[in-house]
């Protein structure tokens, strides 16, 4: 699809041959949202709205339907979503942050199909939501601010896993700033990742820094 920066590729969990690719890059002529159907030989524009494209993800089946979204920036930042594989998009409108956001990223949960971890760098907020996108929560809470979002505009990232209490599922959500932070509860609470007693990363405990 000729010269772009490409932030983020994402393949179908069940059809290899589907593959999505967001562009970005300022000044670049091509930061749209891409969809192949052939493995990546050829690809087409799947949402020609041109913005900084930069995170993709896709959330686990609901009723056999997987959800695929696409997170550009803005105040609030641009998120798009299909439920037809990429074939058709419409906007979601991501409530509750201030401020504009030229850096984001998006994560699925890995156990619950309707809810969705936005990371906001401009806000310096994490976004939750678990309808789908029809509202939203700041989970942020005692997550390590300041410092931590100096380096936002290019060092960051949010994904998700899961484990089980007691038979029940949870979301793991690991956020990479200066330091990477860590929640076991989805979003209710946050810790580093290494240190002396989780503390900061970037002081002379330090365990893991991600920076």
């Amino acid at each position: 699809f000729g010269p772009a920066l490409i932030s983020d590729i994402l393949v179908h969990p069940e059809n290899s041959d589907i593959v999505f690719a967001t562009a970005c890059g300022y000044g670049a002529s091509r930061n749209q949202v891409f969809r192949s159907t052939d493995g990546g030989e050829t690809w087409q524009e799947a949402f020609p709205f041109f913005d900084n494209w930069q995170g993709l993800t896709v959330t686990v089946p609901k009723d056999g339907v997987r959800s695929f979204y696409a997170i550009g920036r803005g105040n609030p930042p641009n998120l798009i979503r299909s439920d037809d594989d990429g074939q058709t998009w419409n906007y979601v409108t991501i409530t509750g942050l201030s401020g504009y956001n030229g850096t984001t990223d998006i994560a699925a949960s890995k156990v619950f199909p309707d809810t969705l971890y936005v990371l906001a760098c401009g806000s310096q907020r994490v976004m939750k939501t678990v309808d789908g996108g029809a509202t939203w929560t700041n989970v942020t809470n005692n997550m390590p601010t300041g410092y931590n979002w100096s380096q936002a505009w290019y060092d960051y990232a949010i994904d998700t896993g899961t484990f089980e209490v007691s038979g029940q599922p949870r979301d793991i959500v690991v956020v990479g700033l200066i330091d990477a932070v860590i929640s076991v509860n989805g979003g209710q609470s946050w810790r580093n990742t290494g240190g002396a007693n989780y503390t900061a990363t970037y002081n002379n405990t330090a365990i893991v820094h991600n920076d």
